[in-house]
């Protein structure tokens, strides 16, 4: 049987529902206004933020810690602290998160920058590259930026390089809202008009 599953609304917290990532032990991590949901197989824990917070983007690290990003703010957790990092100053919202293969977390803001986050001196090296709502990190340390108005393109951080992506059958859209790399290494993006899945 293929069934879909419908758990019950949580109390005290928004379900409307802005982001998702599922954890390599198999968590599921539920990002909505004002704080975050985490599934642990058996039960729900609520985490809440600062009211109006809305958590867009959510991705595992190689650590296995998690990071959350916000209209206002970073946010790591490692299990038992949590710890916020303010961007306001230097991004205006985070709409998408990506660790590559080295580990190095990556943030876009959807409107005109991304760039990639040090922790341990919270800096940010920016990139200016206009409309990324979604990244992936694939294999290779390559970035599947997904932009608003430009569909696909890719960058590569280690030669500071960005193609354009143009493949011989359309996807369904370039609005490109969400993205993510199968255990095969392809593409899957989001659009406002479905799902559709590049093989390179």
């Amino acid at each position: 049987k293929n069934n879909w599953y419908t758990y019950p609304p949580q109390k005290r917290l928004d379900n409307y529902i802005h982001s998702l990532a599922v954890t390599s032990s198999g968590g599921v991590w539920a990002g909505v206004m004002g704080g975050v949901f985490y599934y642990d197989g058996k039960d729900w824990i609520s985490k809440f933020l600062e009211k109006g917070e809305t958590v867009s983007a959510i991705v595992e690290a190689s650590d296995q810690t998690i990071w959350l990003g916000s209209n206002k703010a970073l946010i790591h957790y490692d299990g038992s602290l949590w710890i916020e990092y303010s961007l306001n100053t230097s991004l205006p919202a985070i709409s998408a998160l990506a660790v590559d293969r080295q580990g190095q977390l990556w943030l876009a803001d959807g409107d005109s920058t991304i760039a990639r986050y040090d922790p341990a001196r919270q800096t940010l090296t920016k990139v200016s590259i206009p409309g990324v709502v979604s990244l992936a990190a694939d294999p290779s340390g390559a970035l599947w930026l997904g932009r608003s108005q430009g569909g696909l393109a890719r960058f590569d951080p280690r030669r500071n390089s960005l193609i354009s992506i143009v493949a011989e059958n359309e996807p369904v859209s370039n609005l490109v809202l969400s993205s993510a790399i199968g255990t095969d290494g392809s593409l899957w993006i989001g659009t406002d008009s479905g799902v559709s899945r590049f093989d390179g």
